[in-house]
């Protein structure tokens, strides 16, 4: 049985986007709960989190990754609300934020 993306167009999705800001967002390994994914324009995805101190912000992956982190973790295409990851995020050269690892905490 083929899995089924749980990202949304931004019009359906439960949040709206501009409630999780893309930079600031915070640095190195924390852990995070994924609120919602929404599709963005240019083939990308955008995931929503937040953490246990209340702090909301979204990572961006890629088609050309399938959708997962830059480095390692699952496509976060099929990421189901609610559920917790850690979470390594970095910078780029030109200083974005880099959406490196992901690791399902409570899977």
């Amino acid at each position: 049985m083929q899995q089924q993306s749980t990202a949304t167009g931004a019009g359906n999705a439960p949040y709206p986007l501009e409630a999780f800001p893309g930079d600031p967002v915070p640095e190195g390994v924390i852990d995070a709960t994924f609120l919602q994914g929404v599709w963005g324009k240019s083939q990308n995805l955008f995931s929503c989190f937040r953490t246990s101190d209340g702090v909301s912000f979204r990572l961006v992956t890629f088609s050309r990754n399938n959708y997962a982190p830059y480095s390692e973790g699952p496509s976060m295409r099929y990421a189901r609300n609610g559920e917790r990851y850690r979470l390594e995020i970095g910078r780029s050269r030109d200083g974005r934020p880099t959406f490196l690892k992901a690791e399902l905490l409570n899977g």
